[in-house]
């Protein structure tokens, strides 16, 4: 078993707002409260779907020894930055050393808990952000899921 969940994430910048309210021909700030929900929500759609943090964010990976190729290697997800906790089913620290967007593990568990916090990468977070104005402006109309899904593709 793989679980990520999101801990804690920051939310768009203005700038972004503004490209989406351009992109999605609003004219004024009378749904800027509404738009940035469904940016934020699109933004972690995309980074979800394509792996890469388009956001900072605070993670927490679960994963399970049957999940593991090596059993002492763990791979993290969405550009990780800073590692704040590695620990064991039962909450023990376990050591590690890190190799890029891997973590090789001290010492055997079979549930390995890693809390770490994301940085955007500018380049790939440009590349990706078409596909978040799309994502965003497709909930704004309220497109169906295969709709949805079809944007996501492009990931």
């Amino acid at each position: 078993m793989i679980r990520l969940d999101i801990i804690e994430c920051a939310e768009p910048q203005k700038a972004q707002l503004d490209m989406l309210k351009q992109y999605a021909s609003v004219p004024d700030n009378s749904r800027d409260a509404l738009l940035k929900l469904l940016l934020t929500r699109a933004m972690k759609t995309v980074q979800d779907t394509a792996g890469k943090s388009l956001l900072p964010c605070t993670l927490k990976l679960t994963v399970s020894e049957r999940a593991r190729e090596d059993g002492n290697i763990v791979k993290l997800y969405h550009t990780p930055e800073d590692i704040v906790s590695v620990h064991n089913g039962e909450d023990d620290d376990i050591g590690f050393t890190r190799d890029g967007n891997l973590l090789l593990l001290s010492a055997y568990a079979e549930t390995v808990i890693v809390t770490y916090k994301t940085r955007p990468d500018p380049a790939q977070a440009d590349s990706l952000f078409a596909v978040v104005l799309q994502y965003a402006t497709a909930l704004y109309d309220g497109a169906d899921t295969e709709q949805l899904a079809q944007i996501l593709s492009q990931c």
